[in-house]
């Protein structure tokens, strides 16, 4: 039986839990990279019965490991073989592997973070970041897997998220490194079949706008169709926008209608003879044109009814300049974010007899809203196209436990005092006064959970994202498997411009180039790009 392992299924205690395996990974800080699983964990018992596990299935669980922490999910796979009963169990965080239909959002980070977790009602335990909450942001509506649409944001925004314990944790990027000196295997690979001549990507110039034209975009112009529908017709179709709409205005059939008109939902109605055809006359004989918002939020459905006047018909959905000079008439107004998408190409400086692929990736991201972003976006992709993609797996004994015995880590009497500083506390009474009616069970509760979820004192959860410092060079942990006996994970080269920096500073006085050159220099020929990308951490050293 591992001991100091406890699981709970709706609260119940199951009893004789002989082992355990905890999957997770960590979301990508590549945006052309959608790896990530939502993670899961099984448990293994001898004395849980059948009949009982069989009820368990849909079931809330929670798993206690006195060393590693806590973590929290939904049975999937109850089982037996070989006479042990097993529970294979989803993470909580695969509440968000459903399709949604997202609006576009104007407002803060935090709230639209909210917003992604209410998608899937999930209204509390949830922990977002002080730092991610008041970030202004501009957002068009999506549909499609809430999950994969998060880790597309995330790296733009430079956040991850996790599940710590029983709370989906949304936090920036980098904050946790690993304290790993138990290793029992130690591996690494590199892999370049992925070269390419460059990749290109575009950002999206989102703007939120209230009775903005949404058709045709950006204004009439000469390309723009026009419709014709015969008497007593109906004509339905489908338009694409540049646009992300929350309302749009029914159009209104008019007289006339200028080219250059951008202010309403209008159109104008030419009959067969070239004329333009009266807008109550159209009305009154049953014509008509109806819009509605599809459920992707960036196309329209557009429905239009021919008059019953078969002396006129067909009609044009258009407006007249003069005899030989018809355009399109049919403008639609809406509200809701609108984008311009702008692409960019950048090139990886991989010789082009190596690199077979001219494009190595497209990117197509609408969280990338500035071209600020969509470069540092490009940075990290790059990566991928112009060089090794370098990985280590590693098995351990343990990471960031207190100790071998995986006992906890408390707060300290220098935290409490400095809190009871914050709080104007002169002496006992105001303590008294504070936690009066409180039990020292419900004060010894409360000050570990301000603690609880720290890495020392909670590995599930906060191994995977985390980093490693190992033959200079940083790592950040993509996936981990937590057994009572040993963590084994894998991580991918993570060495930042400002990891760069800090190796190349002494003292706080940053050395000079001609040092940077002779460590890059072997034989009196300087190294190449892809030398340094390798490893800048280790020539560095």
């Amino acid at each position: 039986m591992a001991t100091g392992v406890d699981a709970r299924v709706d609260e119940k205690l199951v009893k004789g839990v002989d082992g355990y395996s905890v999957d997770e990974e960590s979301t990508p800080v590549d945006v052309s990279d959608s790896t990530g699983a939502t993670g899961k964990f099984n448990i293994s018992s001898f004395s849980l019965t059948s009949i009982l596990a069989k009820r368990m299935r849909r079931k809330l669980i929670d798993l206690e490991d006195r060393g590693q922490g806590t973590t929290q999910g939904v049975v999937d796979v109850p089982s037996r073989a070989g006479g042990i009963v097993s529970l294979s169990a989803s993470s909580r965080l695969n509440l968000l592997a459903v399709r949604r239909t997202a609006q576009p959002f104007t407002g803060t980070l935090g709230n639209y973070f909210i917003y992604l977790l209410g998608l899937v009602d999930i209204t509390s335990g949830y922990v977002i970041d002080s730092s991610l909450l008041s970030q202004p942001v501009t957002f068009p509506g999506w549909q499609g897997d809430v999950w994969f649409q998060m880790k597309k944001l995330l790296p733009v925004v430079g956040a991850e998220v996790s599940l710590v314990s029983d709370n989906i944790v949304m936090r920036p990027l980098r904050g946790r490194i690993t304290v790993d000196k138990r290793d029992i295997s130690y591996d690494w690979s590199s892999d370049d079949t992925n070269l390419a001549q460059s990749i290109e990507g575009y950002y999206y110039q989102n703007a939120y706008r209230v009775d903005s034209l949404a058709y045709p975009n950006g204004g009439w112009n000469e390309d723009v169709q026009v419709y014709q529908v015969d008497a007593g017709e109906t004509l339905e179709f489908d338009i694409p926008m540049s646009a992300s709409l929350l309302s749009i205005d029914q159009p209104i059939s008019q007289n006339n209608v200028t080219r250059e008109e951008v202010s309403a939902s209008v159109y104008s109605v030419m009959s067969n003879d070239g004329y333009p055809y009266s807008a109550a006359q159209w009305d009154d004989e049953g014509g008509s044109i109806s819009v509605v918002i599809n459920e992707d939020t960036r196309s329209l459905t557009v429905t239009i009814t021919g008059s019953s006047n078969e002396q006129y018909a067909p009609f044009r959905i258009a407006a007249t300049a003069g005899p030989s000079d018809n355009y399109s008439s049919l403008r639609l107004v809406g509200t809701g974010v609108f984008y311009d998408k702008v692409l960019l190409t950048m090139p990886t400086g991989v010789d082009p007899d190596i690199a077979s692929q001219e494009v190595g990736t497209t990117i197509d991201n609408e969280f990338i809203t500035t071209q600020t972003e969509l470069l540092d976006a490009m940075i990290w992709t790059l990566g991928r196209y112009n060089g090794s993609r370098q990985q280590i797996s590693v098995t351990t004994s343990g990471i960031n436990r207190a100790g071998d015995s995986g006992s906890y880590a408390y707060p300290t009497i220098a935290q409490f005092n400095a809190y009871a500083v914050a709080q104007g506390w002169t002496d006992i009474g105001d303590f008294n006064t504070f936690y009066a009616g409180k039990t020292i069970q419900q004060f010894n509760l409360a000050w570990f959970a301000t603690v609880a979820n720290n890495f020392v004192n909670q590995a599930f959860g906060n191994i995977a994202g985390a980093r490693t410092l190992r033959d200079f060079v940083w790592w950040r942990i993509r996936r981990a498997q937590i057994t009572p006996a040993q963590i084994s994970y894998t991580a991918e080269a993570d060495t930042t411009i400002g990891d760069f920096n800090t190796a190349w500073t002494d003292g706080g006085v940053a050395k000079k180039i001609s040092h940077f050159n002779t460590q890059w220099t072997v034989g009196g020929v300087p190294m190449t790009i892809r030398d340094f990308n390798v490893a800048p951490l280790e020539r560095a050293a």
